[in-house]
């Protein structure tokens, strides 16, 4: 391989051209990989990377080490294309790195994807494209980095030119507003494409929920008891903070630079070398439905009609979540829910499983404020098993990623760290409530178990009760059944 040097190089590899408008860059050899690629830094819209690739095997390999100028917060597409006054035998490729990883049996997570250290191709450019031999990526203004590699062959003899053309995308607003807690994004009966998402937050970085990893998701996870997955489009349930939200939908495969999250059913897919970017593997400029419904449970937004036409293209949604309450979600009856583990499905919506008693379910609910300054949250449940001990259970996180997970007779959404507050016994109602008389307050009960709420923090409750009659298809220890679940924003 050849390379074309038209100016002289500074330390880095950049280069500044002499034409007053625009700087260009000129690659330096040697840069036959990542680790040796030509550094970009600061590129801008009608900015050059200039070089020559001859290759009479395929080897004829230039990378560069693109970083993109920083601008005003916004979504922006990025795209480099190539042209020569010889031969266009070139081929660009967006660069990434293998993942490896095993989708969990339904209704059991994996463990998450692990990224490799193997360098890998994300998006190859195509001749059809308009314009041809194009890559594209985006980014949010914040000189987001990314790895680029021109590829030659044996007839592509002449000087080749990278131009950059950058755009700003404006996103589609989400009616509405969402309340904090457990929110779900999804494309399953929205469209029949083969779709990925991506979540940012406000500062473009990706959403991180601990447990689950980020906020992406490429298949849906979970849809038939004791198998894979077999979806191809795309649901997730992360609980959100107040903010706003940037969501980007595309057609597989999609990525950023985070691993397959555990609620996960495709853990192979390559991702990025660099955070704050997304990128569509896909040429195709067909029209692709890409409509997805956003939901908090009780707010609710589906789109339709929303078609990307490009190549390479991600359409982008954002949406706001409101400052928190409490919140009641994980009702076994719910869309995204895992069903009941013995075929006891509730008999009316914001239950738990039906029980041995035939109540159609237990549930609970929260009244009072939940302020650390002034705590008088008070929690009541109902339709338990007469007689049957209750405990109110605490935990810091959400279970089987808002679909729950099997327990004892029912399904529990609450994760993490768990905390017995309160063990209370329903006599002949059915029902409790806790905390009452001289018992401390949640959050005080909470400190004295080992977790203080700080202000604005998030916590998550349910009860669990005696449930002694084991109903057909559950082992015979499941003898205690689950409500539903309550999230709660702390002040």
């Amino acid at each position: 391989m050849t390379s074309f040097h038209r100016l002289a190089l500074t330390a880095s590899g950049l280069v500044l051209a002499s034409t007053p408008s625009f700087a260009q860059f000129v690659e330096a050899e040697p840069n036959d990989s990542k680790a040796t690629a030509t550094v970009v830094a600061g590129m801008a819209s009608g900015q050059t990377i200039d070089g020559n690739s001859i290759s009479a095997s395929t080897t004829g390999l230039d990378y560069y080490k693109v970083s993109t100028a920083v601008a005003p917060f916004a979504i922006y597409r990025h795209q480099l294309a190539i042209t020569t006054a010889g031969t266009a035998g070139h081929t660009g490729t967006l660069r990434g790195l293998s993942q490896t990883g095993t989708e969990g049996v339904c209704p059991a997570n994996g463990a998450g994807g692990t990224i490799g250290t193997t360098d890998s191709t994300f998006q190859t450019s195509s001749t059809t494209s308009v314009p041809a031999r194009m890559n594209v990526w985006y980014g949010f203004g914040k000189g987001e980095e990314m790895y680029y590699r021109v590829t030659g062959t044996a007839s592509t003899t002449a000087n080749y030119t990278s131009t950059l053309t950058t755009t700003t995308v404006t996103p589609l607003a989400v009616t509405g507003t969402f309340t904090a807690g457990p929110i779900s994004i999804s494309t399953v009966g929205q469209t029949t494409v083969d779709t990925d998402l991506a979540l940012f937050d406000s500062n473009g970085n990706a959403v991180l929920e601990a447990g689950l990893g980020y906020a992406t998701n490429d298949d849906e996870h979970c849809t038939t008891a004791g198998a894979a997955s077999t979806t191809l489009q795309s649901r997730m349930v992360r609980n959100l903070p107040a903010g706003t939200y940037y969501l980007g939908v595309s057609a597989w495969n999609a990525a950023n630079n985070t691993a397959s999250p555990t609620d996960e059913g495709y853990m192979t897919g390559n991702v990025l070398d660099f955070p704050g970017t997304m990128v569509n593997s896909s040429s195709s400029a067909t029209a692709s439905d890409r409509d997805v419904q956003i939901s908090d449970g009780t707010n609710t937004y589906t789109a339709s009609g929303v078609n990307n036409t490009v190549a390479y293209g991600i359409i982008w949604y954002t949406f706001t979540v409101a400052g928190g309450g409490i919140t009641a979600f994980c009702d076994a009856g719910a869309a995204g829910v895992i069903a009941c583990p013995c075929g006891n499905p509730p008999a009316a919506a914001g239950k738990g499983c039906d029980n041995s008693a035939a109540t159609g379910g237990a549930s609970i609910a929260g009244a009072g404020s939940a302020n650390t300054a002034g705590d008088t949250l008070v929690f009541t449940t109902g339709g338990q098993t007469a007689n049957g001990t209750t405990i109110i259970l605490q935990g810091n996180a959400i279970a089987g990623g808002g679909a729950g997970v099997p327990f004892g007779q029912g399904v529990r959404c609450v994760g993490g760290t768990l905390k017995r507050l309160y063990v209370k016994s329903p006599g002949g109602t059915g029902g409790v409530t806790a905390p009452v008389g001289a018992d401390p307050t949640v959050s005080t009960q909470s400190a004295n178990l080992g977790d203080p709420i700080a202000p604005g923090s998030t916590r998550y409750y349910m009860a669990y009760y005696r449930d002694p009659i084991v109903l057909g298809g559950c082992a015979a220890n499941a003898t205690f059944n689950a409500t539903n679940a309550l999230q709660v924003a702390w002040q």
